[in-house]
């Protein structure tokens, strides 16, 4: 079992990989970096909706 701390780093960690993932590396073709990095704006525009939901108690 994780610790609360414990627990937070490994989402951090996951987080980062899977964000890593989708920009893809250097050598990568740039749209396919371009795409995921709009999917990665995506997310993260979908994650300040539900917080504003949750925030406006709906």
């Amino acid at each position: 079992m994780l610790t609360p701390e414990q627990e937070a780093r490994w989402a951090e960690v996951k987080e980062a990989f899977l964000r890593r993932r989708a920009l893809g590396g250097a050598g990568d073709d740039p749209m396919t970096r371009a795409i995921g990095a709009m999917g990665l704006l995506a997310d993260r525009v979908g994650s300040i909706g539900a917080a504003i939901d949750r925030a406006a108690g709906r």
